[in-house]
């Protein structure tokens, strides 16, 4: 743990846990991706720790503030107020700001989840108290959300400022989840007393999204990431989730060190990992080609963030990836992971053995695989249906 944390070197501590020595508790957690400031001290009324995030480093929350706000909360310990208990309403924006901040802090991928999903699905809510959401206000969202897919915003209520769009089934229970997750996180802090609103709803089945690009639509891709009006990122990240069926986070967190270009080998840690284990990604010629044009560009990250986020590395591509779509005369319903069923798709369709399709795409169930992933095209049931005849 290091000192003397001052507003000129808070950019340049190296990873770890550094104290201020100006004043007590001020801390900067540092990890590969963030900089928070969080306030840790003993609090004698409660015997017991408390711990404050105080929120990531940057231009809107430098050094200075963050030192403010824990001589603020030494202030509020001095005068012995309970400081396990929120100076005022337990808004949803404050927990989520918490609980992704504590993500964060540990490294774990799944806070732009969360805090994708909260703004996506209940950005209008952030400034409820927790307890006055209801089971229904719940209810009602989750069928707002589960209408079927569209891009068009929905009318405006007034004096709505937001709108909510439908997503469909799939992005209705991952909202549920997260808001789930908030709640659940809440309790165990008892920084709320109340029921987890989001528990009494059931999740929204969805049946496995069937959707691929044919060999008209891959082709039209391949030629609209060629245009040379999108950033440079966008052609090398598209093409090697063509070529190796990874899942698009863990590209866009690839980092240098995971990657053995000479081996023509990338390995996802268990932590970087969906499913909690460590995957071993083949690269081809084409995908080993692609990882060669990014070397130089960053010493960590082989995405680095073109608009300097916080993460560090590419953090958003769906909006380039929209372009791309809106380039190649792609008008039906398409997301970034169709990609990766594409993929496995191109696979199957090829007569590779289901076993080894399941190996490529990281699963250890091939009835997973079957699932979602293995979708026979019309062009090899007519190949079929010619050898029959």
């Amino acid at each position: 743990m290091i000192n003397n944390l001052t507003a000129a070197n808070v950019y340049t501590r190296p990873i770890g846990v550094h104290k201020d020595s100006h004043e007590k508790g001020l801390r900067l957690v540092v990890t590969a991706s963030s900089r928070i400031f969080e306030w840790y001290r003993w609090d004698p009324v409660s015997k017991k720790p408390v711990r404050r995030s105080i929120g990531e480093l940057s231009s809107a929350l430098t050094y200075d503030k963050a030192l403010a706000k824990a001589k603020e909360y030494n202030l509020r310990i001095h005068n012995e107020e309970d400081l396990t208990r929120p100076a005022g309403p337990v808004t949803l924006r404050s927990v989520v700001d918490t609980y992704t901040l504590k993500l964060k802090a540990e490294g774990k991928k799944q806070w732009f989840w969360a805090e994708r999903m909260f703004d996506l699905c209940y950005q209008d809510w952030y400034g409820k108290a927790l307890g006055d959401i209801t089971p229904g206000d719940v209810e009602d969202r989750q069928n707002l959300l589960g209408k079927k897919p569209t891009t068009r915003p929905l009318p405006l209520k007034d004096g709505e400022k937001w709108r909510v769009q439908a997503r469909g089934p799939q992005a209705a229970a991952r909202g549920l989840k997260a808001l789930r997750a908030v709640y659940a996180y809440a309790l165990k802090k008892k920084i709320y007393k109340g029921d987890n609103v989001g528990k009494s709803l059931a999740l929204k089945a969805s049946p496995p999204r069937q959707r691929w690009l044919s060999a008209e639509e891959r082709a039209a891709f391949l030629v609209a990431l060629d245009d040379t009006s999108f950033m440079p990122y966008v052609r090398p990240f598209f093409r090697i989730l063509l070529a190796t069926g990874v899942r698009w986070g863990n590209l866009a967190a690839a980092k240098w060190s995971d990657i053995d270009l000479d081996a023509a080998v990338w390995t996802i840690t268990p932590e970087d990992s969906k499913m909690g284990h460590e995957m071993r990604v083949l690269l081809n010629a084409e995908a080993v080609a692609l990882f060669q044009a990014q070397v130089g560009n960053h010493k960590q990250w082989v995405f680095p963030s073109p608009k300097n986020s916080s993460a560090g590395h590419i953090v958003e591509p769906s909006f380039a990836f929209a372009k791309v779509l809106a380039k190649a005369g792609i008008t039906a319903h398409t997301t970034i992971h169709d990609l990766r069923r594409s993929f496995g798709s191109v696979l199957v369709n090829g007569g590779v053995p289901i076993t080894v399709v399941a190996k490529m795409l990281g699963h250890k169930n091939a009835a997973t695989t079957m699932r979602h992933y293995a979708v026979v095209s019309d062009e090899a049931i007519r190949e079929a249906l010619a050898k029959v005849g």
